[in-house]
């Protein structure tokens, strides 16, 4: 699943190789051949913004944006995701759900988070297994009332742990009230 597509692969190097263009593009447009990223703070400061070739740069830094982010998504596609760094909680109380969370982030933040407002009660919660998520998200139904197949749960939980790869991730919710999310 991680091996890029002949097509992936062209597309990626098309990509890598349009920005260092672009890159190559202003930095012959700054008259000084100035580095990017100084280039870069130039722009968002909005300094030389009414000198023409500056307005060119300011459009050519949209353009690689455009294509880092695709760049990005596509790398993030590929990615091989990582669930040992996912731990699996239940809670029960007060409203049940399953949550994926990154080692290391606080699990109750994150179940306050899907919760809109906690009761006094303090939530009753217990770490399962992967085995025991799995088996839970086949018998849940989905927001759409259907049921997952062990294909589509593998994906998902492949996902979770592509997210996990993620400095910004710290968890996920999967079930919440007995619904798949």
């Amino acid at each position: 699943m991680n091996a890029y597509t002949t097509t992936e692969w062209l597309r990626l190097l098309d990509l890598k190789a349009a920005i260092e263009a672009l890159n190559e593009k202003m930095v012959d447009l700054s008259y000084f051949r100035f580095r990017v990223p100084y280039i870069e703070q130039a722009v968002k400061a909005g300094r030389y913004q009414e000198k023409e070739n500056w307005q060119e740069i300011a459009r050519l830094l949209e353009v690689r944006k455009g294509y880092e982010q695709e760049l990005e998504e596509l790398e993030f596609s590929r990615r091989k995701g990582r669930l040992e760094f996912i731990r699996f909680y239940r809670f029960s109380l007060p409203i049940p759900a399953i949550l994926a969370v990154k080692k290391g982030c606080d699990k109750m933040k994150i179940y306050e988070n899907c919760v809109a407002a906690l009761s006094s009660e303090k939530p009753l919660m217990e770490e399962i297994s992967l085995v025991t998520v799995t088996w839970e998200m086949s018998r849940q139904p989905t927001e759409e009332q259907t049921y997952l197949s062990l294909e589509e749960i593998e994906i998902e939980l492949e996902e979770i742990g592509r997210y996990a790869t993620c400095s910004t991730y710290c968890g996920s919710v999967i079930s919440i009230a007995g619904v798949i999310v």
